[in-house]
């Protein structure tokens, strides 16, 4: 860049000088020419005004949008994530999608077993099936979490029985509200298992 630099200086001073004298006996303004068209700024303050120098800042232009191009490369390359870094932060967002899943699962199993205690002893019944139902919930909502994730990141291998298809095909509508807890429980225990 500076042999470039230095050049385009020398070359602005020979082509401008004998039009300009403040390029000639002067070399910071061809420096600030050169830098600020190289930068693709532009101020205007000052500019070539024979053809030769034109011809000169012109290819200094070129120059100048081939630098920002390959910095700018330079720097995405540098932020994008290579196909080992891509891999363990699906791996890392796949492990914190199963613990929440398998954390929700049992709670809906520790409700179950509240509302079974509850039943037995015939005290608190109500506020235990109230459990279930924000328990059953929560797990629904973590699962259909779970499932929009994993459709988002088809590289990552399902852990449920089935197909992506059925899952693409699952929402939030086609889940009852009022799901028969020992059956959700028996589902959470196959897929936490």
């Amino acid at each position: 860049i500076f042999v470039f630099l230095g050049t385009s200086m020398y070359l602005i001073r020979l082509c401008e000088g004998p039009m300009n004298p403040s390029h000639l006996y002067n070399i910071w303004n061809p420096l600030w020419m050169v830098i600020v068209t190289l930068s693709t700024t532009g101020y205007g303050d000052t500019y070539p005004v024979t053809h030769a120098g034109r011809t000169v800042i012109f290819f200094v232009m070129l120059i100048g949008l081939l630098l920002a191009a390959t910095i700018t490369a330079i720097f995405i390359q540098v932020i994008t994530f290579n196909r080992n870094e891509a891999d363990t932060m699906l791996k890392v967002d796949r492990e914190q999608w199963e613990h929440a899943l398998a954390e929700a699962g049992a709670g809906v199993l520790q409700a179950r077993f509240r509302a079974t205690q509850a039943h037995k002893q015939q005290s608190g019944y109500q506020a235990s099936l109230l459990g279930m139902v924000s328990a059953s919930t929560r797990f629904r909502a973590v699962r259909l979490g779970f499932d929009e994730w994993f459709l988002d990141n088809p590289d990552s291998r399902s852990p449920f029985k089935g197909d992506v298809r059925k899952l693409q095909r699952t929402s939030s509508k086609n889940i009852p509200p009022h799901l028969d807890i020992n059956a959700l429980a028996d589902a959470v225990a196959a897929t936490v298992s």
